[in-house]
């Protein structure tokens, strides 16, 4: 070439003067984005070379100096694509990459397009690269990889930017790897506490040694521990996986009956387990053969203990792991009483769903039908046919159903023959996952399971020779008895508290996985932290775009707030990776992390090709498909992992019955490598060896993260370690729980267990009061004609004691309002003497009083997404012809946030769009219609579809004062001014759009609006003013810290009052914050809130206090400041623990502490009010929903056609 790198400006300025119109020409004319190189040989410029490969060096510079778009393989030449075209195209050798990244000012509206604007904008740009680099760089990238050339195919492929970048870094170039990234911010304030004085620790080295064990599938016992987390093989990046903590392996530990409970128990049922319960045995499993103990298994510790107090009638708890084998404990003493019995003894287990009990039954019914014990198992609950439930009370003695049926079936149809019967053989009461019955759903079980102490002693004929005997199992409880105590009606009764855990088990590591940063093409940075140029406060100034069912967005160093609508700029830069750009430079560009769902399916997908038996948890449905979907995409990518795609499937509670039945049976024969579910796979469904769980960001408590991560290192003989991986989110919250791992194994607050609320024993007092008349404070034998002088025989309580304190307020209450009448009876006293007693029985008027007392509040409208391409169906829309056509059920108050008119869902691998929907009625719900027989089923039909986006739902959550029934003002205020009230407000949940989102990249494509109808229920709520006018000014991040205070006041509740957090919300707006809500969840209100409002100043001390001494946060340094899972992310919120400041919220707890001090408060306190109120109000207590948009013409009407804005 004639031309010298001194005068390289004038030449590629005149090269581009050329090729630019005429390239504008023809893109314009043919409406491609590029067009092919022949088309463009007559104005290449000639130089004198001959050869056409040396004339292509000015395509070759110009784009890589940005300002053509040249690809070698296809050879085509074109203007820069914008962004969000640019990052769907692959990134390989043959696509020539921009080395330069100008200011977005000088990029304007992007490099592409055919107008005048679009030119002069590339000779600009052009002209700045010059100024950054005077040389030929393409000359320069072949001369440094000219040795490593290879001759073919390869001689016609452009280096790459990294190919260069790691060229330049040969010559000495400044280029910093991802190891140095990792050392260099370990010394910065925020490093991640890998607990540097232990880090030589055997512990941590085996951790890691495990987790690399798992994900490549070695499983050699004998290799060396040298895998730690910095000198790692390319398994993971550095720093990426932070090790949370480890719990130490256990070795079995055996134990053994004695002679007396031995005898209690037949050979045909100690034959039905296998176990050699002989006590001469105890040692013998040192010196046996391993066939022999298989054939004469023993009995762990806890095993033991627990059979040898249930055989005897004392009651019961078992709190140990997951997987221990708690299942034996209560149906070996279940069927030794049946058998041995003469009365025939019947036993009942309850199960909080549906799936543990049919899992259950299948493998109790498989084991009795192949043994010779004359005993029968069957289920009751909602999906039993009415007409088979007499037959399977008449012919079991072993019943599992759930705390709904037992409420609104068995106790209301206690009289039948066939209940009855087994009511009055009834010996043993087992309730398994216990801890679920927590806050105001426990306290309803609580009161179910007293109501069936009653109508058990009611349905004796004879003498009450036997008490009743409760077993409780649980893997999480923190307070075992005290929990117990209050569940279950023990009175002052001994009890039997197991919880040492006696099965082996290895040890188990927790980790913290943070997913990579990506570029703007999406492809990995090989690193997690941010690029090196940006300063500790440009990296806490990172915002997030989007939720955590939508791609994650970064936006990199903008001081500034601004509205983000989830899209890329179009003056981004591109890819991060040239090492000498500046600050000013990368504070334009966009970078994200992966996200949590992607990389969650990348692990599965590994420990799929190692192997190794997972089990991967998400909090969502939608995040369940993401998983399973892109797990599937990634195995079937790969020849030779395309067969393991089918040893994956996905599991959740919307799935039908037949379908969740068929993927436990496939998960206990162990014919599957993972499963993706939601939490519906914390309960007790035996799923067989697991030796790793992975969970999609935060579970959300301690309990959640044992009780899933307790599915992994359990099984016969499983003693290898297991371990468990958060992935985590973008999030910061997330991203605190990596930097300091520690904090996700941290309890958070301890709160005792729920006692009973008076605000639920009304309804129960009046479903009590139908099935057999009050008492009050002598026992129900004294209507049964009994006499109980004998002292051999024990006293039954009476109904004030049974049903604790509160009985007597709701007795008058319910007597007052006419819904109980008032008899006078003869009973037999204890002395034998007939007197004339008053009993209260449920007034003739109420009509099914069970109806009015919803224990989980159930939902009144399911949709049921139903397959029109499905034979049966035949794209009908007028209703659904055959119930193997349905897909998935949703209830009513989550369905528009997945299924709406023109949505894209995801099942099972499958992606279908909503066609059409059934409108709900206008109203539903009242005062007098709870539970299953309210309920209203309605469709959304769906068809089959293979469109590349998803969609994405747009909801508001308003939530308005109705009536304020109290308030305190201002003692020392001249004008009236309200500091806190309490009263009636409308929770409303509405969803009024939706955007779609590119498959390949989460960006916003569209929006469209929704005429939908509003989910709305009133309940009771009380606030504080946030005094923002004094403080919003004053406090920075103000919103955030009346946010963060919201949420600490929801987590110090059960400290006050009777309660979990569950029971209770918050508003969880940021925006324009200007008062601290809290509200009861239950539609109708539980009466929670009331009662805080009397210990308003309290609970608001505890909250300071506890954003003030939070153990894990205290100490940390950075201007991070929302909180972990020991204190503000223990309560759920909308918005992701977005938008949460603790350091704020101590300054205005603080001063609204003072105000509430110098207020009103405490002088109405003492005001009588009625803690009825909510309860027997006229309005609808149960879910409200808005009209809904259809044409009165059609029976079965459909909602409005959706609104296409863009």
């Amino acid at each position: 070439m004639t031309s010298t790198d001194d005068n390289i400006a004038a030449t590629l300025e005149s090269a581009l003067q050329r090729i630019d119109p005429f390239l504008r020409f023809l893109t314009k004319a043919t409406g491609k984005v590029a067009v092919p190189l022949k088309s463009l040989e007559s104005v290449l410029p000639k130089n004198n070379a001959e050869d056409i490969d040396d004339k292509l060096i000015f395509l070759t510079e110009l784009s890589m100096r940005g300002v053509l778009k040249y690809n070698t393989k296809d050879e085509t030449v074109g203007f820069p694509l914008p962004p969000s075209e640019e990052e769907e195209e692959d990134n390989d050798a043959s696509s020539s990459s921009p080395l330069f990244y100008p200011p977005s000012k000088m990029i304007g509206k992007g490099l592409h397009g055919s107008s005048d604007a679009a030119a002069k904008r590339r000779m600009r740009v052009l002209k700045w690269t010059l100024k950054q680099n005077s040389i030929w760089v393409s000359r320069q990238s072949q001369q440094m990889n000219g040795s490593n050339t290879d001759t073919g195919d390869k001689d016609t492929t452009i280096d790459t930017p990294k190919k260069i970048a790691a060229s330049t870094e040969k010559k000495g170039a400044s280029k910093r790897t991802a190891a140095e990234c990792a050392k260099e911010d370990r010394t910065t304030k925020e490093c991640i506490d890998f607990n540097t004085e232990d880090d030589n620790c055997e512990e941590r080295k085996l951790a890691y040694q495990s987790l690399a064990d798992l994900l490549t599938g070695n499983k050699d016992a004998t290799k060396s521990n040298k895998i730690d987390n910095d000198e790692s093989p390319r398994i993971w990046l550095p720093s990426q996986p932070a090790h949370a903590g480890s719990h130490p392996s256990r070795p079995a530990k055996y134990g053994s009956l004695t002679k007396s409970t031995l005898a209690k128990i037949p050979d045909s049922v100690s034959q039905l387990f296998g176990f050699d319960l002989s006590p001469d045995t105890e040692k013998a499993d040192d010196s046996t053969s391993t066939a022999e103990k298989t054939q004469h298994k023993r009995l762990f510790q806890h095993q033991a203990d627990a059979i040898e107090a249930a055989l005897n009638g004392i009651h019961t708890c078992l709190c140990t792991g997951t997987g221990s084998g708690k299942s034996l404990c209560f149906l070996l003493p279940v069927l030794a009483k049946a058998v041995t019995s003469t009365d025939d003894a019947t036993a009942i287990l309850v199960f909080p769903t549906k799936a543990l009990a049919q899992d259950q039954v299948s493998k109790l019914q498989t084991m009795l039908s192949n043994s010779n014990c004359n005993v029968r198992a069957g289920v009751i609950d909602g999906d039993t046919p009415h007409q088979q439930r007499d037959a399977i009370a008449s012919e079991c003695q072993i019943l599992l159903t759930n705390p709904d049926t037992l409420h609104a079936a068995i106790l209301p149809g206690w009289k039948r023959p066939s209940y009855k019967s087994f009511l009055s053989r009834l010996r043993t009461v087992v309730v398994d996952e216990s801890h679920i019955y927590d806050g105001v759903f426990g306290a309803h079980v609580s009161l179910v399971l007293r109501r069936l102490k009653r109508v058990c002693r009611a349905a004796s004929e004879n003498e009450y020779d036997n008490k009743l005997s409760f077993i409780a199992c649980s893997a999480t409880l923190t307070r075992p008895e005290d929990h117990f105590r209050m569940l279950c009606p023990l009175g002052s009764e001994d009890v039997c508290i197991v919880t040492e855990d006696g099965s082996p088990c290895g040890a188990k590591h927790f980790f913290v996985w943070n997913p990579p940063i990506l570029d703007v093409n999406g492809n990995s940075t090989d690193s997690v932290f941010p690029p090196k140029d940006l300063s500790a406060e440009q990296i806490e100034q990172m915002t997030v775009v989007g939720d955590v069912n939508e791609e994650c967005v970064i936006n990199v160093g903008t001081k500034k707030k601004r509205r983000n609508k989830g899209k890329y700029s179009k003056t981004a830069g591109k890819s991060g990776k040239n090492s000498n750009m500046s600050t000013t430079q990368l504070s334009h560009l966009f970078i994200r992390r992966r996200h949590a769902a992607d990389e969650t399916a990348n692990l599965l997908a590994n420990a799929i090709r190692a192997q190794t038996r997972t089990i991967a948890f998400a909090g969502t449905r939608c995040l369940v498909e993401w998983i399973y979907e892109k797990t599937l995409s990634i195995l079937k990518s790969d020849s030779d992992t395309a067969d393991l795609a089918e040893l994956v499937e996905s599991y959740r509670g919307g799935y039908t019955a037949e379908a969740r039945r068929s993927i436990e049976s496939k998960l206990f024969r162990k014919e599957l490598l993972a499963v993706v579910g939601t939490n519906a796979l914390e309960l007790g469904v035996d799923i067989g060896g697991v030796d790793l769980t992975l969970h999609c960001g935060y579970p959300g408590s301690k309990n959640s993260l044992l009780q899933q991560s307790g599915r992994a290192g359990r099984g016969k003989g499983h003693l290898k370690p297991s371990c468990a991986i958060m992935i985590t989110f973008s999030a910061a919250s997330d991203q605190f729980v990596w930097r300091k791992p520690a904090s996700l194994l941290s309890r958070g607050i301890d709160a005792p267990p729920t006692s009973i609320s008076d605000t639920v024993m009304s309804g129960h007092i009046l479903c009590a009061a139908e099935e057999f008349p009050l008492t009050g404070s002598l026992p129900l034998t004294c209507l049964l004609n009994e006499s109980t002088n004998d002292e051999t025989t024990p006293e039954f309580i009476s109904d004030e004691t049974l049903m604790g304190e509160g009985y007597l307020d709701a007795v008058n209450f319910l007597s007052q309002k006419g819904l109980l009448s008032r008899k006078k009876v003869k009973a037999m006293q204890s002395s034998g003497k007939v007197e004339t007693i008053p009993v209260y029985k449920t007034h003739p008027i109420v009509k099914s009083p069970w109806k009015r007392v919803s224990l989980r509040s159930i939902e009144p409208v399911n949709y049921s997404i139903v397959d029109l391409s499905h034979p049966m169906q035949s794209n009908r829309t007028d209703k659904i012809h055959d119930k193997s056509a349905v897909l998935d059920v949703i209830p009513y108050s989550r369905v528009f946030y997945h299924a709406f008119p023109g949505a894209i869902i995801k099942h099972r691998g499958r992606k279908f769009r909503i066609e059409a929907m059934e409108s709900p009625p206008a109203f539903v719900g009242s005062g007098q219609s709870f539970g299953p027989s309210g309920s209203t089923d309605l469709a959304a039909f769906a068809k089959p579809t293979n469109v590349q986006h998803t969609s994405q739902a747009l909801s508001i959550n308003e939530i308005t004062v109705v009536k304020q029934t109290r308030h305190a003002e201002l003692n020392d205020s001249k004008a009236q001014q309200s500091v806190a009230g309490s009263g009636l407000v409308t929770v409303k949940r509405s969803v009024h759009g939706y955007k779609i989102l590119s498959h390949v990249n989460r960006k916003e494509i569209s929006r469209s609006t929704l005429n939908l109808p509003s989910m709305e229920f009133d309940t009771y709520a009380i606030w504080i003013d946030a005094d923002a006018a004094n403080l919003s000014g004053v406090v920075s991040n103000f919103n955030e810290g009346v946010h963060a205070l919201n949420h600490a006041m929801v987590a110090v509740a059960p400290l006050i009052l009777p309660c979990s957090s569950s029971d209770i919300d918050c508003d969880h707006s940021t925006y324009e914050c200007t008062r601290v809500l809290l509200f009861d969840v239950r539609a109708g209100g539980s009466g929670i809130t009331k009662q805080l409002y009397n210990r308003f100043v309290e609970c608001l001390e505890s909250a300071v206090e506890l954003l003030q001494d939070c153990t894990t946060c205290y100490s940390e340094t950075s201007r991070y400041s929302g909180g972990c899972p020991a204190c503000l992310q223990s309560v759920r919120c909308d918005n992701f623990h977005e938008g949460l400041s603790r350091k704020s919220g101590v300054m205005i707890g603080v001063h609204l502490l003072k105000r509430l001090q110098r207020s009103t408060l405490g002088r109405h306190l003492n005001e009588s009010t009625d803690r009825y109120e909510l309860q027997t109000s006229d309005k609808p207590k149960n879910v409200l929903i808005g009209r809904a948009s259809f044409s009165p013409q059609r029976k079965r009407s459909r909602f409005a056609d959706v609104d296409d804005i863009e």
